[in-house]
């Protein structure tokens, strides 16, 4: 089925470095076939001060339709690791019975659909950690593309 295949979301996950790849898939137009759907990239650092490519964020949202989140993890304010932030914003729970067709609609906040994909740009820990939560969360892990540095 061709719209099985086609995005309805992607999640992007970058930690450090992993930003630059990410950039270059953003940059690339690659997420223009997603359109009709939504991008979120979930971005870790420690601080703000150690995010990268900030001036380009309100381009991506504006003109891409990229929500950009930015996840710190040393600061007093934290919701902790990237992995926890997908997490808490409702990735983990009712996406079986979505995915099984049930429109029992009890959680708005979960993502994981049959027409979501996923890029994963960063640490060996963080890309693991992070693909275990997508894939718990009922995404099938040839949906999940992964880079590690």
């Amino acid at each position: 089925d061709d719209m099985k295949n086609h995005p309805h979301q992607i999640i992007m996950a970058a930690a450090g470095s992993g930003m630059a790849p990410l950039k270059a898939c953003i940059e690339s137009g690659l997420f223009s076939c997603a359109s009709s759907g939504t991008t979120t990239l979930y971005y870790g650092e420690w601080t703000e001060d150690d995010l990268c490519f900030t001036d380009l964020h309100d381009n991506w949202r504006n003109y891409m339709g990229i929500t950009v989140v930015p996840v710190l993890s040393r600061t007093p304010d934290t919701r902790g690791y990237i992995q926890e932030v997908l997490q808490q914003d409702g990735l983990a729970t009712r996406t079986t019975d979505i995915d099984n067709n049930n429109n029992d609609n009890n959680n708005d906040n979960a993502m994981a659909i049959p027409t979501t994909w996923a890029i994963l740009c960063g640490m060996d820990d963080m890309v693991e950690s992070c693909t275990k939560v997508l894939t718990s969360a009922g995404m099938d892990d040839q949906r999940i593309l992964l880079n590690l540095s």
